[in-house]
C-alpha cells in the first residue's frame, strides 16, 4: 500500500513524495540491485527528486529494520537500479539496497545529495544534522 503527493520543495522545484508501509528491510551486497527507476514512481516515500538522470536525495532518510536503526544518507542511479548509503548511529556505513516490498515507513532528516563523491560524511558533521 502506499500514498502518493506532489508538492513544491525547497527548491522550487515539484517534488514527488510516496509512503510505502511493509514489515521489514534488509541489507544486501554491492551490486545486488533491486529497485528499478520505473518503480521509484511506485514505492518510495521521502524527498526524493529526479533530474536529468540523477537521484537526488533532498532530505535524511531515518529507516528502522526489526534488527537495526540506521540513517540513509545519499540515493543515486546505479544504471537502472537505485542505490542507497546508509549510516546507522554508530557510524558504521555502507552500501545497502532493498525490495520495495521491504521499505518501512520512517523517513525523516536534511540532507542534498548530488553525486557519490558527497555520500562520505565527517562524525561530527553527521552528529549536528542528527541533533
Amino acid at each position: 500500500m502506499y500514498t502518493q503527493e506532489t508538492r513544491l520543495n525547497r527548491f522550487g522545484t515539484n517534488q514527488i513524495m510516496f509512503r510505502i508501509e511493509s514489515e521489514h528491510m534488509r541489507s544486501t551486497e554491492p551490486g545486488a540491485g533491486i529497485i528499478s527507476g520505473d518503480e521509484l514512481n511506485c514505492y518510495f516515500y521521502n524527498n526524493i527528486q529526479i533530474e536529468d538522470g540523477k537521484c537526488y536525495l533532498l532530505e535524511w532518510m531515518e529507516a528502522e529494520t526489526k534488527e537495526k536503526h540506521f540513517f540513509v544518507r545519499a540515493a543515486k542511479f546505479e544504471g537502472e537500479y537505485i542505490k542507497f548509503y546508509c549510516v546507522n548511529p554508530e557510524f558504521s556505513e555502507g552500501d545497502f539496497f532493498c525490495k520495495p516490498e521491504e521499505l518501512k515507513d520512517t523517513f525523516t532528516g536534511i540532507a542534498v545529495v548530488e553525486s557519490y563523491s558527497r555520500w562520505m560524511m565527517r562524525k561530527e558533521d553527521m552528529d549536528e544534522l542528527c541533533s
